[in-house]
């Protein structure tokens, strides 16, 4: 109905209808109030005179006297409205009646015996007690009509009717009067609005008429219209920003596809990537997929991320335009509208085709270094055990020569030499020949170390390692028992803190620590009390565990050289060794994916560090049943 009105006959139709609404509604509830108040009133009133003739009863009943309370019932006759009148004794008997014309038997004592007034349809109907000194001796009905309960109505209700049909007219004057100081700033908002909506232009500005709420209104508007112009111009930069960014991605492209896998966009930057055009691309990007495995899994991708699932990034396997391979590593994301319905795929292509080569030549290099340290390893097993024949025969011919030279100098001892030959001899036999000797075993007994030395380094990778719950404080506790000759020896002080339990293969792992305290041991100051201590906690899964010392302590220099095979700091020192301890003990913590370093300060002492796992899942499974090689 108000859809083809303009703006001013809306307005004064609106202030016309809110007017005539208001006034309708203060008709109503000033009529609601009148009929309440009429009903009071008319109840009010039968109740007063039911009381006040009740009270001139009083004699009759005492006296049984029904002539006389008939009497006072006939003066009812002064009130046309009262239509019927009864007096009843105490045993509820019919006393008296009003009009006397009508037979007694129609006047029953009403059911509801509660004193007071009741609308029953058209009358008004009144029962009251009468009592005598707190006795109640008889009762009184009276019955009214509504004749004057709706003539007064009637008259209130015609004058509201005058009231709204004077209040109609002067209301829509007004509406007319007023309605253009009120709409001529909206005409100026609303043609604003209209500029703004066909043209695209938020620079221009409504005109502001009064400092009202509309001008308030209009302050806003053209506030509005100047941030969404700040933010048009920061969108459009932005949008350029990204737009080159996106178009001079180098080794990735852009793109978009609909909930069909039909690609919507995709960035210039795909034909530095692939040769081919945007267009080419859009048009034929299923041709350039190859026949590799890997590619049957890109429609289940987009699928799974069309129907809103969380997809890790993916690789794709296609020509390039010059024929050439090309791997992307693809991720992508779904878009949702206001609705939370997913309505496309954006994602985003890297290239990893260097990265692919890079890592096949890695693994071709380290399949030909795994095969050559397994031939290493094969020639230094071979190399050491069968060396260890020819130094049983070195071993057992310089016993049997020395066993010769004993002999020789029992027969030398028998026979007659002249003076000068003798001396000779003496000093071949017992000079020359047991040096010889000496320097041969000692030879033999350094080979033999060699020997056991590399057989127990290539053994160390073959041993399957058995991983299971440790409880490093029992541990530690069993080595320092072990120990406790050396400790004693030494007048060691050993302290073992609560250090956390760890994962790993019980007797290698223990075989580590056992190293750790013996070179702590060997290594300690023999001018100063040593003192042992070793302590751990747990930092990002891994459990670190500390062996500190006041030993002698390592120089700088040395501490990429002690974890070497038959390395020792002091070569013709007095500590015994083989330089095998350290080279162990890395390589075990090595297949336990752990590590092990050090701090150190010379002639203060040194820190052994080690990290073990401190859970299974964290012990690299490559490591645990493949073996090592050197």
């Amino acid at each position: 109905m108000f859809a083809n009105l303009t703006i001013r006959q809306k307005l004064t139709a609106f202030i016309m209808l809110t007017t005539t609404v208001v006034i309708v509604l203060s008709c109503a509830v000033i009529f609601i109030f009148e009929l309440n108040s009429h009903r009071k009133q008319a109840a009010g009133n039968l109740e007063s005179v039911a009381r006040l003739i009740g009270h001139n009863c009083q004699v009759a009943l005492t006296f049984d006297i029904p002539e006389d309370a008939e009497m006072m019932l006939s003066a009812l006759s002064s009130r046309p409205s009262i239509v019927r009148a009864s007096v009843y004794d105490a045993d509820s008997n019919v006393f008296a009646v009003y009009p006397p014309s009508e037979p007694k038997d129609t006047f029953l004592v009403p059911e509801n015996k509660n004193e007071g007034s009741t609308f029953t349809g058209e009358y008004i109907e009144a029962f009251y007690h009468i009592r005598l000194k707190d006795s109640v001796i008889g009762s009184i009905s009276l019955r009214s009509d509504m004749r004057v309960f709706w003539r007064d109505l009637r008259y209130d209700t015609s004058v509201m009717g005058i009231i709204l049909l004077i209040a109609l007219p002067v209301t829509y004057l007004l509406a007319t009067k007023l309605q253009g100081f009120i709409s001529k700033p909206i005409f100026s908002l609303a043609e604003t609005a209209r500029q703004v909506s066909t043209q695209k232009d938020y620079s221009v500005r409504a005109l502001k008429y009064s400092q009202d709420e509309i001008g308030k209104l209009t302050d806003a508007f053209n506030d509005m219209l100047l941030q969404i112009e700040r933010s048009n111009k920061a969108i459009s930069r932005s949008e350029e920003m990204h737009r080159r960014l996106i178009d001079n991605l180098t080794g990735s492209f852009v793109f978009t596809h609909d909930t069909q896998e039909n690609f919507t966009y995709v960035s210039s930057s795909a034909t530095d990537v692939l040769g081919y055009s945007a267009e080419e691309f859009l048009s034929h990007f299923p041709e350039y997929l190859t026949e590799h495995p890997i590619n049957q899994d890109v429609h289940k991708h987009k699928e799974l991320t069309v129907q809103g699932i969380q997809q890790s990034s993916y690789e794709i396997q296609l020509y390039h335009k010059n024929g050439s391979l090309c791997w992307l590593e693809v991720s992508e994301v779904p878009v949702r509208n206001d609705s939370g319905i997913i309505i496309a795929v954006e994602g985003v292509a890297h290239d990893i085709t260097e990265r692919k080569k890079a890592e096949e030549e890695r693994e071709t290099l380290l399949r030909a270094v795994s095969l050559k340290n397994a031939e290493l390893e094969n020639i230094v097993y071979v190399s050491s055990h069968d060396l260890r024949s020819p130094l049983i025969n070195m071993q057992g011919f310089a016993y049997e020569l020395t066993k010769s030279c004993e002999q020789a100098k029992v027969l030398f001892s028998e026979m007659q030499v002249s003076g000068k030959d003798k001396e000779q001899l003496v000093s071949i036999l017992e000079e020359n020949i047991p040096s010889s000797l000496e320097f041969i075993n000692s030879g033999v007994s350094s080979l033999d170390a060699l020997q056991k030395g590399l057989l127990k380094i290539c053994r160390l990778g073959y041993v399957h390692l058995e991983i299971e719950h440790l409880d490093v404080n029992n541990m530690l506790a069993s080595i320092v028992k072990n120990m406790q000759y050396q400790i004693d020896q030494h007048q060691i002080t050993v302290e073992i803190g609560n250090v956390p339990d760890c994962f790993g293969d019980k007797g290698q792992i223990f075989q580590v620590f056992t190293n750790l305290l013996d070179n702590a041991i060997k290594y300690l100051d023999p001018d100063r009390k040593g003192t042992i201590n070793v302590s751990g906690e747990t930092e990002e899964g891994f459990c670190v565990y500390c062996v500190e010392d006041n030993g002698i302590g390592i120089r700088p220099e040395y501490y990429g050289k002690i974890f070497e095979i038959f390395h020792r700091l002091d070569p013709k020192g007095s500590i015994t060794g083989e330089g095998l301890g350290l080279s162990v003990v890395r390589r075990i913590i090595e297949r336990h994916n752990g590590n092990i370093w050090l701090e150190s300060e010379p002639e203060k002492g040194c820190r052994f560090f080690v990290s073990l796992p401190g859970s299974a899942d964290q012990v690299s499974r490559d490591i645990l049943f493949t073996g090592e090689t050197l």
